[in-house]
């Protein structure tokens, strides 16, 4: 089998073929070993592990060298400009998560490898340790917080069963002056995937904050896939506080809880007036008590029937306050609003 030759693979290099499309076959699936290359296209052998397999012809095909989805992205401190570009999902969101990383350097133009994640993961935050404010020895690293892994690809053989996903409360840390990847000291107190704030002013200047945010499972890993329908999302009400110059490789602490379980909020750091340096989520999407692919948006007039509190309906935004740790609701409402907006990282199988 041939494909284009995506930049920088040698001779060796594993890939991961997908939904290839080759003479006299559909569907062609597997990892594979390149075994050869000429000009602009790579060959690589079919083995035992591959479905419908077919031989002759050429084929188009996927790897992880020639896109992502659901990937994060960070600018690196001090770097010229250069961006980490990490993890995501080789074939489709909660198709097969990835750790490869990627450093893109604006003044080439060009993405060239670097090391990989200990995890795989999609879906998560990604947040570089700005010098400015940050201090310790992860100042100018950058860190992978939370996110999914999903090995559905393995599911392929189970029709019936074909979602395979957990949700982390793991964190690495990149450091870009070696080019690999370390694990924090700590796990977060919750599984999630979703935003992460670097607080750069106040008394927990330096730190990071993750409230909220959903846990997404389906099947048992590594390998009991399940159906589409036994997938299930459900809103955090769990804080975290992320200190990146305590122990090592960062702590995690927890912080006051939310009022209100909310995932695919917008978030971040207040900066002026009466609640500078106070930390703000708004909106977002609540999730059924029992854990499932209901949700709905906070604020609307379904959400306290569907999240089983009226916090669901009434607590649209809330507010942290670095010096009590703790979150209180509000503002109320502009006159006339209504919550309409569809939360970001709602998740549908």
């Amino acid at each position: 089998m041939a494909s284009a030759l995506p930049t920088g693979l040698t001779m060796g290099d594993g890939v991961t073929i997908n939904n290839v499309v080759a003479s006299g076959t559909n569907n062609y699936n597997g990892s594979f070993v390149v075994t050869g290359i000429s000009g602009l296209t790579f060959t690589y052998t079919q083995s035992a592990a591959s479905t419908n397999s077919g031989t002759g012809g050429t084929a188009a095909s996927d790897t992880f060298e020639c896109g992502m989805v659901d990937q994060g992205a960070a600018l690196i401190p001090n770097d010229g400009g250069k961006v980490l570009i990490a993890g995501g999902d080789i074939l489709e969101f909660l198709g097969e998560s990835s750790n490869v990383a990627f450093i893109f350097n604006p003044a080439t133009q060009t993405f060239t490898r670097t090391g990989s994640m200990i995890n795989a993961r999609e879906l998560f935050a990604l947040v570089a340790m700005d010098p400015s404010v940050v201090t310790g020895a992860l100042s100018g690293d950058v860190v992978a917080f939370g996110g999914i892994q999903a090995t559905s690809a393995a599911c392929l053989t189970t029709p019936s069963s074909p979602v395979l996903a957990t949700t982390l409360n793991a964190a690495e840390v990149y450091d870009p002056t070696s080019g690999t990847w370390s694990s924090t000291a700590n796990t977060m107190g919750a599984k999630r995937a979703g935003a992460a704030t670097l607080i750069e002013a106040g008394t927990l200047s330096g730190q990071v904050i993750l409230p909220g945010g959903v846990d997404v499972e389906a099947g048992t890993t590594p390998s009991t896939c399940a159906a589409t329908t036994n997938l299930k999302q459900a809103a955090q009400s769990e804080v975290d506080l992320f200190a990146p110059d305590t122990g090592t490789g960062g702590t995690f602490t927890a912080t006051g809880p939310l009022n209100q379980a909310r995932e695919g909020q917008g978030q971040g750091v207040l900066g002026a007036g009466t609640d500078e340096t106070e930390v703000m989520v708004i909106g977002g999407a609540c999730t059924t008590p029992s854990p499932s692919l209901q949700s709905v948006v906070i604020g609307s007039s379904a959400a306290t029937v569907t999240c089983g509190s009226a916090n669901a309906t009434n607590d649209y935004s809330e507010l942290y306050s670095q010096g009590s740790g703790t979150w209180t609701v509000g503002p109320t409402f502009a006159s006339g609003f209504a919550p309409s907006n569809g939360a970001a990282s709602t998740v549908l199988p």
